[in-house]
């Protein structure tokens, strides 16, 4: 086994292909990292491997394009930026010609052409020696479609065999970016640093820390410029872009604790991990050594724009906000307050989002442009100690709704999912005294009442995204009568939905032949009282909370006409 071929540099990221697209026409491609910025307009989307790794790709690729537009000019002229209105104005123009300058790309990929060689005695891309005295693993723990560790094979496997021990130069660049974003915690420190007095640990891999949030166009041109995020959080230029590439002296310490970046293409291209690839006779990657490199507090870590954030605590003046990650299974809307505020104020929400209702504010972004949020995930186990699962979720809207005339647009969706909270309760509630009915007790009772709540978010989750789809703030001021019509197309579908549920629930259950469920069954209450429970009160009780969440116009106005 070797590890590197000392003969000559081989594979450059630049002109090899190795970047999987879905073309416009549907077709899936491996091109170059030239190719792939020259022909974004024709790219419908990455179409690697899993959404977290596009994720990972994505950002190494707005590395770049958010360095160009910070030194080239839309026609390709080397011309920096000199303020905040250039800024927008280069961005638009972009924008307009619907492709990025070709000069430009090939110009400055020219210039860094030796930094991208994957296989080299110098500087191979993303690697170092210095990786060698860390752990070693094999290529089932680099694919990220297997996700295995060096001593527990998955059960179900995508490869088996050769495909699995060993990985192509193109598929093994895709997976070492991958790596270093969402890399786990279980790759221990080197005996070097075990005899130092150094005693940092750097944690998942800086994407792995994230509750991840990008937007998404109608192609792969689209998505870049939308996440080419020009303006920090306060309006202002960036200091000026330096990717890893650029650097001339890079820092290959182990576990090295930084200052925050100050510049997005350091940042999205941040060394999470000293990694070196394993590659062997035949030119494939067998495994890999890694320890871990580069990291920062994340506490008030705003320079990242593609996360949501939590408050972690203190004072309201001296509160810090960290990352939030996001929790499996939950539905994107659900958390819609922390991705777009119901008020103007924008300052808590994913940059992303800023970034983007500033080019709607500006109106360089049409009203009626739609932006599709996604939201790639990988969920940890154990203290991050290995990878569990992985996910994706996204949610289509229109980009009016992040403008100041989207406010109280803004403010009714966080009203409805407020009183979706609210039936899933209720269907929660019904499950498990349909559960109470049939004689059920302990933890099969958490059981059903975790499925009706899970069930109720479900269900509800398509038709809600779709009535979320079709809100298209146009006027300042919206009337009483626009926003109750809104309001009244989605909770007639709310109450519908909520019949269905109660049919799923019963229909399940088996309630309906279980006599005793039908006549009622004597149990003993919280107080130690006795009560009766039947499936025909749990029904009764569920339609009485319903109509309380999702009152009928005219049960509204018969209780106006009590009280007067």
């Amino acid at each position: 086994m070797i590890i590197i071929n000392h003969e000559e540099c081989k594979f450059n990221l630049v002109d090899m292909p190795w970047i999987k697209v879905r073309w416009l026409d549907e077709r899936v491609e491996e091109v170059s990292l030239q190719q792939v910025l020259n022909e974004s307009d024709q790219i419908l989307e990455l179409a690697g491997e899993s959404n977290t790794q596009n994720a990972a790709v994505l950002r190494w690729l707005l590395a770049i394009t958010i360095t160009l537009l910070y030194r080239f000019s839309e026609e390709g002229v080397l011309k920096p930026l000199e303020d905040e209105s250039e800024a927008l104005e280069r961005w638009k123009a972009v924008w307009d010609n619907r492709k990025f300058s070709e000069k430009a790309v090939n110009d400055y990929l020219k210039k860094f052409y030796d930094k991208f060689w994957l296989i080299s005695d110098d500087h191979p891309f993303m690697q170092t020696d210095a990786a060698c005295k860390g752990t070693e693993y094999a290529a089932g723990k680099l694919d990220g479609c297997l996700l295995e560790s060096s001593n527990k094979p998955r059960l179900f496997q995508m490869k088996y065999g050769q495909f699995k021990n060993e990985i192509g130069l193109a598929d093994a660049s895709r997976w070492l970016i991958n790596l270093n974003a969402f890399d786990d915690t279980s790759a221990k420190a080197s005996k070097e640093y075990k005899e130092s007095s150094e005693k940092k640990s750097p944690g998942a891999g800086w994407l792995g820390k994230l509750g991840l949030v990008f937007a998404k166009g109608e192609t792969l041109f689209e998505t870049l410029m939308l996440n080419s995020i020009l303006l920090n959080r306060d309006l202002e230029l960036y200091n000026s872009p330096y990717p890893a590439w650029e650097n001339e002296t890079p820092s290959f310490v182990e576990r090295r604790e930084i200052n925050l970046p100050d510049n997005l293409p350091e940042l999205l291209t941040l060394s999470s991990r000293r990694i070196r690839l394993k590659i062997n006779e035949n030119g494939n990657v067998t495994g890999y050594f890694v320890i871990g490199g580069d990291f920062f507090q994340k506490e008030n870590a705003f320079i990242e724009p593609f996360t949501m954030w939590r408050k972690k605590g203190g004072k309201k003046d001296k509160a810090e906000y960290v990352p939030a990650r996001h929790t499996p299974g939950r539905q994107i809307w659900r958390d819609f307050g922390n991705i777009v505020p119901k008020t103007e104020n924008m300052d808590k929400v994913p940059g992303i989002m800023k970034w983007i209702s500033i080019l709607e504010t500006e109106d360089i972004l049409p009203d009626d442009y739609f932006i599709t949020l996604e939201t790639p995930s990988v969920f940890y186990g154990d203290k991050d100690f290995f990878v569990q699962d992985l996910g994706s979720q996204n949610m289509t809207l229109y980009g009016s709704l992040l403008k100041d005339k989207g406010v109280d647009w803004r403010e009714e969706i966080e009203n409805q999912i407020s009183k979706i909270d609210k039936l899933a309760f209720a269907t929660g509630i019904l499950a498990k005294e349909v559960a109470l009915s049939e004689g059920k007790t302990g933890e099969q009772l958490n059981d059903d009442l975790n499925y009706g709540k899970n069930l109720a978010y479900h269900d509800i989750d398509r038709p809600f995204q779709l009535w979320i789809s079709q809100i298209a703030p146009t006027e300042n001021n919206i009337s009483s009568e626009m926003l109750e019509q809104v309001r009244e197309k989605w909770e007639s579908t709310a109450r519908r939905l909520a019949a269905e549920l109660l049919a799923q629930v019963v229909k399940k259950s088996g309630a309906l032949m279980n006599k005793n469920a039908l006549l009622g069954r004597s149990i003993k209450s919280e107080n130690d009282d006795q009560k009766v429970i039947s499936l025909p009160d749990a029904e009764m009780k569920f339609r009485r909370m319903v109509s309380k969440i999702y009152p009928v116009k005219s049960e509204i106005k018969g209780k106006d006409n009590e009280k007067s």
